[in-house]
């Protein structure tokens, strides 16, 4: 939830996390909310 919030909050909150946690599979896992984010931004504005 927290690096959740995190990337969220950065600008390239992928790159962000992958450097400061190493693990590509939180990476992949907050790229994926984030890109659930969008999809809902988009969802909203259609």
């Amino acid at each position: 939830r927290v690096l959740q919030s995190r990337g969220e909050v950065e600008s390239n909150g992928g790159t962000f996390l992958f450097y400061t946690t190493g693990n590509p599979k939180k990476v992949s896992r907050v790229a994926g909310n984030l890109m659930d984010r969008v999809i809902e931004f988009s969802n909203a504005n259609l």
